[in-house]
């Protein structure tokens, strides 16, 4: 998200500055606008002890703070909990107006104690706090909440990739899902849920693509389930869209979520989808039996049961696909930046 604004913004002929906290040595895996002057600060590196740690946040926020008084921003936009409660403390006294973005659910997120206590006593000293779903807002005490602002991030399909044919007349159907292989992303219990249907459906495999520690669990859950020659683990793709194109059903089985990006893809992309309904994510996205199909969270023969019934139910699956591809225009790139737009606007540009 933060190179898609980052990009837009400078499209638009905005004066954007992007501070990173690795060296210059590390390149950008996403695409950036020429115009778009990157700062590489050097200030990343992890700590051994309580002590290194101390020392490391302190030279964060000397760092931070040079920085940003030789840029001389409008507004600042932080992302992720440790480095927005670094540029909380980095921008006082700045009088530079400072928002802060969470990309998790807040009560789920596996964060350190002490980042959570500053979390709460600095957010009310930002200026706003955007978060992505309204699930996660619930988390803040009511002082935080009356700064929180939702935007979701919007989707983006790649159109140069080759769809399936609607005729097409292949017998075997492929179940899709995608994921660091964490414990996270619930993929044991995914392969569990499919475990259990698997001979009802012999021409149903299922593929996650993702890479992760948790490779060899997998690996081994699935050869003593017997189905090593039905579930696949691949890796990485380098076409996400790709792989959704030629895919028949893709789930979502993460034990809890933010916003599922990846979710809000598949639909976009017109598959049929199945989620566990996990705290914050996917019920922003899915209405149950309309666009998709939400599942009670870790109920793994509920999972099996709606698999089972959509691998079974070429017109439900195509009913649900054709409702879920809907989706595309209300999380489109356009509609999504314009809430930034309107809400810097009234930073930038009070009345």
């Amino acid at each position: 998200m933060i190179s898609k604004m980052a990009n837009y913004y400078a499209s638009k002929g905005s004066q954007v500055t992007l501070m990173r906290w690795t060296n210059s040595a590390h390149n950008s895996f996403y695409k950036i606008h020429p115009s778009v002057e990157m700062l590489s600060l050097d200030i990343g590196a992890s700590s051994k002890n309580i002590f290194e740690g101390l020392r490391n946040n302190w030279k964060r926020i000397k760092t931070l703070n040079t920085a940003m008084r030789h840029v001389g921003p409008d507004v600042v936009i932080s992302f992720q909990t440790v480095q927005n409660v670094i540029s909380l403390l980095a921008t006082r006294g700045l009088n530079i107006p400072i928002i802060v973005s969470e990309r998790f659910d807040p009560s789920t997120e596996d964060l350190k104690y002490v980042w959570k206590i500053l979390r709460q006593i600095l957010y009310p000293s930002a200026f706003r706090v955007v978060v992505q779903t309204e699930a996660a807002s619930c988390y803040f005490s009511n002082k935080v909440r009356r700064l929180v602002k939702v935007i979701p991030n919007p989707v983006e399909i790649e159109t140069n990739v080759d769809e399936k044919s609607s005729a097409d007349p292949k017998t075997h159907k492929n179940i899709l899902a995608m994921g660091r292989l964490v414990s996270q992303k619930g993929f044991d219990m995914l392969i569990r849920a499919f475990s259990t249907i698997a001979n009802k459906n012999p021409n149903w495999s299922l593929t996650i693509w993702g890479e992760g520690p948790l490779r060899l669990d997998l690996e081994s859950l699935i050869y003593n389930l017997g189905l090593h020659e039905r579930v696949h683990l691949p890796g990485l793709t380098d076409n996400v869209f790709r792989e959704m194109h030629q895919a028949d059903l893709f789930v979502l089985s993460s034990r809890y979520e933010g916003f599922p990006n990846v979710l809000l893809e598949a639909m976009a992309c017109g598959l049929p989808v199945i989620s566990f309904d996990c705290q914050s994510g996917p019920k922003e996205l899915i209405q149950n039996k309309v666009n998709g199909i939400l599942v009670t969270a870790g109920d793994v023969n509920a999972l099996a049961s709606e698999m089972d019934r959509l691998m079974t139910e070429e017109s439900e699956r195509r009913r649900l696909a054709m409702r879920a591809a809907e989706i595309k225009e209300q999380y489109s790139m356009k509609n999504i930046m314009k809430l930034w737009d309107d809400f810097l606007d009234e930073i930038i540009n009070p009345e």
